[in-house]
């Protein structure tokens, strides 16, 4: 394939942002490690060091009673956590200016909606395990070549549908945050150990008519297997996806906003779609993706 490079300019920018949004990432996940406030909390004649857990206020821990060593657990956590707070609070700043540097330069071909969606999940806790198939997935190849995504890719309409594999079982509180989101709709099937999402945007379609019905149809029938038939495989499927090599890329979006997207390497995305039954947005484009030097056999 005798591909587009990026121009110089853009090829930095990219590289500069992505990096610095990585660290951001990294930063809020160790966040998420470190759990929610501490805080003493009497209880009868004694006190305890009691913490809530990031994601779930309503949930507490004890962790003893007040004691020289409860006392020096919190003065460690309090210290550690607003260290972090800093670092992420300046990350974020300069991630504001490298987001529209992005757009400036076209740095980016996914739709909003993709990573309003990829760090909802994040704010959640659930990306780091989770897969992401279908047309998507393409977005994070290309971002990683160097190479200007194909016309077919940059101009296509993403609206549609796209799972999102789960390596665990949500919770009920999990599903619920998902679905008072309004940038995208999220239908959520778990099973015994795993779950799968399938989002769709809340935009309307630009399709014609008939795709557009096509779409919804496609929807119901995809729901209705995997409710009814694929539960009882999801998680040897999930099992089969942490088995598989991972692709983990910073995705750009038109808009310059950036996501860090995680699925399976190019090469396995093919068979995954077939299994399920979905598909990219040309598969013309995954092919001349395989035939870039990125993703040669060395």
């Amino acid at each position: 394939m005798e591909g587009q490079y990026l121009s110089n300019t853009t090829t930095k920018q990219v590289i500069d942002a992505t990096r610095a949004f990585r660290e951001l990432v990294a930063v809020r996940r160790n966040l998420q490690r470190l759990g929610g406030s501490m805080y003493w909390k009497p209880s009868g004649h004694y006190v305890y060091l009691a913490q809530r857990s990031y994601h779930d206020s309503q949930k507490v821990v004890h962790l003893g009673l007040r004691s020289t060593e409860t006392e020096r657990i919190y003065e460690q956590f309090e210290a550690e956590r607003a260290k972090l707070q800093q670092r992420e609070k300046a990350l974020s700043e300069r991630i504001a200016i490298y987001e529209r540097m992005n757009k400036a330069v076209r740095a980016g071909t996914a739709s909003s909606q993709v990573i309003e969606a990829i760090n909802l999940l994040e704010g959640l806790g659930i990306n780091d395990g989770s897969r992401w198939l279908g047309t998507p997935a393409l977005h994070a190849y290309w971002q990683s070549t160097g190479y200007e995504a194909p016309k077919a890719l940059k101009e296509g309409d993403e609206i549609g549908y796209f799972l999102v594999f789960v390596m665990h079982k949500l919770e009920a509180q999990t599903i619920l945050k998902l679905k008072r989101s309004k940038a995208v709709t999220y239908h959520a099937v778990t099973s015994n150990h795993s779950s799968v999402l399938i989002i769709k945007s809340s935009k309307e379609s630009r399709h014609e008519e008939d795709k557009a019905k096509a779409l919804r149809s496609a929807h119901d029938t995809l729901m209705a297997y995997l409710q009814q038939t694929a539960r009882e495989f999801l998680d040897a499927l999930c099992e089969e996806l942490i088995h598989t090599p991972a692709f983990e890329q910073v995705v750009i979006s038109k808009t310059g906003k950036m996501g860090l997207m995680k699925t399976v390497e190019p090469q396995s995305l093919q068979a995954f779609n077939t299994l399920l039954g979905i598909d990219t947005i040309d598969n013309g484009v995954l092919s001349d993706l395989l035939s870039t030097n990125r993703f040669q056999p060395k």
